[in-house]
């Protein structure tokens, strides 16, 4: 067999027919008008248009969305004022079941700015030691505005706070997803003149324990480059302990990050010392399996020809491990024909699009036929059905090049008898190790026939991908 790959034997039977699984995602921009009406016209035109995902907000601002026993622990009203007299998630989860679409709860933990809420934040004020806190030696208007807007990602109570909040949405509601969105977050690499924080009481104190010196003196006159390691490594741990929470309550849930394409930006030796670059190491935690996606954030471009680039570079960061989704900021429903052209080129299922304004019938008619056309599966629902379709594409293709053709057949035998669930977790795992071998020999040219497509390629990576989300899906 190939490298690192190991032998697996046939099973009768292979899927086919199999429905195309692409990411059609809408995200909902939260306002001031939202009323029970006015939710279940917004998801009917969705639905109609041709989506098959709605990111829906669950917490912004401090505020849940959701009716919560864990806000009243914490002295706040159970869910937003605003929605005092119904449940907004919920009533989005029973409209989007009858509509045909899954819904994944948006959280937004770190960032208050006014125009991501509908009621103004009282939380930081209720508890001013969860704030964010700048350097002593540069206390500014601008720092002080931040203070007030941002929490503390570092702050152990913070983390068990907004734990206990996604881990009550995800035992309460049937949410198989939520996204998390980092791409404002406070606390940045780079010097202290550009990124002052984190520097509050709580930060202090644990540096201390861990280290034994001032975490302010350090930063000032010592290693920054130490303080800044130590602060990406208490995100990589707020992040999973995130995961942990919620995959006690619910094994298969998706938990995906909304983050910053910093890399796009340029090379830097150092991400710590860089400014502006977020000290959370994306492609590393997704390998490692911190959270299935991420959702590269548009960063406030509109689409336009440059959108190949961007994806490009994106690829080339991450590398062939990562599931992602662009996410794209639409103006004109005309620019939708762009990246539905070049996603096809890049090991990508799709996207989350944040319309700039609400859906006319017209809109959803143009959508449903010039747009989407066809209906499509959502891939993170059922993984080992979208591994199976991109493995069948490549098993088609291949009819003349009997290894590829056999080798492809029996792995999608073996999926078949994962069904209706992923259970088998050593034979997913040889399942995954099979398909890196196969591309790792395809790429050597060690196959001994003419030139692979690209497109082969990337079939077999997104195969691999969701196998390995199927893995992580078998109950422990």
């Amino acid at each position: 067999m190939y490298a690192q790959a190991v032998t697996i034997p046939a099973a009768p039977s292979e899927p086919s027919g199999l429905p195309e699984p692409q990411t059609r995602g809408y995200f909902f921009n939260l306002v001031r008008s939202i009323s029970p009406t006015s939710l279940e016209l917004e998801l009917r035109r969705v639905a109609e248009a041709g989506f098959n995902l709605v990111v829906f907000p669950v917490y912004s601002n401090g505020w849940t969305l959701f009716q919560s026993a864990t806000a009243r622990e914490y002295g706040l009203p159970s869910i937003n004022p605003r929605l005092s007299k119904w449940d907004a998630v919920e009533q989005v989860i029973r409209l989007a079941d009858r509509f045909g679409l899954t819904v994944w709860g948006f959280a937004r933990p770190y960032n208050f700015h006014p125009r991501y809420s509908i009621a103004e934040h009282r939380l930081l004020r209720k508890h001013p030691d969860w704030r964010l806190r700048a350097h002593p030696q540069h206390l500014t208007a601008r720092t002080r505005r931040a203070e007030s807007l941002h929490p503390c990602p570092l702050n152990p109570d913070y983390r068990r706070f907004v734990g206990s909040l996604l881990a009550e949405l995800a035992a309460g509601y049937n949410i198989p997803g939520i996204v998390i969105n980092y791409t404002a977050v406070g606390i940045e690499g780079g010097p202290l003149k550009s990124s002052p924080f984190c520097f509050c009481a709580s930060c202090r104190e644990r540096f201390r324990e861990t280290h034994g010196v001032e975490l302010a003196a350090e930063a000032l006159h010592g290693d920054l480059e130490l303080v800044r390691a130590w602060q990406r490594d208490q995100m990589h741990l707020h992040l999973r302990y995130l995961r942990h929470r919620l995959l006690k309550m619910r094994h298969s849930l998706r938990l995906v990050a909304r983050v910053r394409p910093q890399w796009r930006e340029g090379a830097f030796d150092s991400q710590l010392l860089t400014p502006g670059v977020s000290l959370l190491d994306w492609s590393t935690l997704a390998r490692e399996g911190a959270l299935e996606t991420l959702v590269i954030d548009h960063d406030n471009e509109r689409l336009g020809p440059l959108f190949s680039t961007r994806l490009a570079a994106d690829y080339a960061y991450l590398g062939d491990q990562v599931l992602f989704l662009p996410m794209l900021s639409v103006h004109d429903l005309d620019d939708l024909s762009i990246p539905m052209a070049v996603l096809r080129r890049y090991p990508c299922t799709g996207f989350i699009g944040e319309f700039q304004r609400s859906f006319t019938d017209g809109d959803t008619q143009f959508l449903a036929r010039q747009v989407f056309g066809n209906p499509a599966i959502l891939p993170s629902d059922r993984p080992l059905q979208t591994a199976a379709y991109f493995l069948n594409l490549v098993h088609q293709t291949h009819q003349d090049q009997p290894e590829l053709r056999e080798l492809t057949r029996d792995i999608l035998r073996l999926i078949s008898r994962q069904s209706p669930h992923p259970h088998d977790f050593e034979l997913l795992r040889v399942m995954e190790q099979n398909l890196r071998g196969l591309e790792q020999a395809i790429r050597r040219g060690a196959l001994g026939f003419g030139s692979i497509p690209e497109r082969t390629l990337i079939h077999l990576g997104l195969a691999r991908r969701f196998v390995r989300i199927a893995l992580m899906d078998v109950p422990t």
